[in-house]
């Protein structure tokens, strides 16, 4: 309010900052305008007119209240000018505090400046809550957004993982029709579960270097756990090729346990990889694996990022198995060693008891174990998993 009468021409505008009771501001009225009537400056009768208030009512803080604006050296009456006989108040009234207060009945009027000034708070406050309610439902569409599009790129994954699998399948069942069976001595080793990947083909989703990239990183990973073995670096799609047109009298390949299809969308800013894990004999499709890549940092830079639910989805569906080779007082022999994947330190456990054994030394084809838990030691022939 005291803005607006100073821009209106107002030369001095004095009001009070709170509310206050009427006896002390009638009697600040007085103390001012007598001051201001008999010469003073403007500044000087409210400085003294406070003084009058603190020396009245001692610690109400009503004083304070007032405040001046304008020039305060500014003088309305002269000195010399007569003044005008002041006609002497009686005795006035205790101060209580259930007097009404200045502004009780005219609170808009008295105090509409710090009524505009809390409207302007609160309408920046509501501001401020509504932009922060935009962001959150902003942010909250955009994440929706983003998994949608993740979702619908899964499914076209998948799709294309699909077709892949449906093509190789199509191969493997020609190459069969055309060649003879391996002979009966082709047999592979029991610990090692073989495996083949098919990437690179001519259905693909991403630049093939990636795809090509994606693949030797997680076989590399694959060979580094001698448990699984590669047949191919190549794509087992292309070696089906090659052996149609070959046609051999006799099959003899090493077929795999399991099929690996990976499909890459590199369309984004972080390419998303597929890992398509299928039981070769049944068909069966045991996992669909998906991992994202960082964008700018070399893919065979990644490949234990890439290949670590990989082989844990393997270790969960196919544990290593063996059997209890010997008892032995160094402990208990077991029948598979290092060519199968077997490391110092691996748990194992008897197959229908509660048995721990712990690997502490490992040979090509055996590994030496101790008791770990169970009150007795297996039998010879006992069935062991992987713990």
């Amino acid at each position: 309010m005291a803005n607006a009468f100073l821009r209106a021409g107002v030369k001095h505008y004095l009001g009070t900052f709170w509310e206050i009771m009427d006896e002390p501001g009638s009697h600040f009225a007085d103390e001012f305008y007598s001051l201001l009537y008999a010469g003073e400056p403007v500044g000087k009768a409210v400085r003294q007119a406070r003084c009058n208030l603190i020396e009245k009512y001692g610690p109400d803080t009503c004083w304070a209240s007032y405040i001046l604006y304008g020039d305060p050296r500014t003088n309305y009456f002269s000195p010399n000018m007569e003044k005008a006989s002041i006609i002497p108040r009686e005795s006035e009234p205790s101060v209580s505090r259930s007097t009404p207060t200045r502004g009780s009945f005219f609170n808009y009027g008295l105090n509409s400046g710090r009524l505009k000034e809390f409207q302007y708070m609160l309408a920046a406050g509501l501001a401020t809550v509504l932009l922060v309610c935009a962001i959150l439902a902003g942010n909250y569409i955009v994440r929706r957004i983003s998994l949608y599009e993740q979702i619908k790129i899964q499914e076209l994954l998948i799709t294309q993982a699909e077709k892949k699998q449906q093509k190789t399948e199509a191969l493997f069942n020609e190459l069969i029709k055309i060649t003879k069976p391996a002979p009966a001595s082709e047999t592979q080793d029991s610990g090692t579960l073989t495996l083949a990947m098919v990437f690179d083909s001519q259905i693909s989703l991403s630049d093939q270097k990636t795809e090509n990239l994606a693949a030797f990183a997680v076989q590399s990973q694959l060979i580094a756990y001698s448990r699984f073995k590669i047949l191919e670096r190549k794509s087992f799609d292309k070696i089906l090729l090659e052996l149609i047109w070959e046609k051999p009298e006799h099959l003899n390949l090493l077929m795999p346990n399991l099929l690996i299809f990976l499909e890459v969308y590199d369309e984004d800013r972080h390419p998303l990889v597929l890992m398509r894990l299928v039981d070769k004999n049944t068909g069966i499709v045991i996992d669909n694996l998906f991992e994202t890549l960082e964008n700018g940092k070399p893919v065979f830079a990644q490949k234990e990022k890439l290949s670590e639910n990989l082989l844990e989805t393997l270790k969960k569906h196919y544990p290593l198995r063996g059997e209890v080779a010997e008892i032995a007082d160094a402990g208990v022999m077991l029948n598979i060693g290092d060519r199968a994947g077997v490391r110092i330190g691996q748990w194992f456990k008897v197959i229908g008891t509660d048995t721990l054994l712990k690997a502490v030394s490992v040979e090509t084809d055996t590994c030496m174990t101790t008791l770990k838990k169970g009150d007795a030691l297996p039998q010879k022939g006992a069935e062991i998993i992987e713990n």
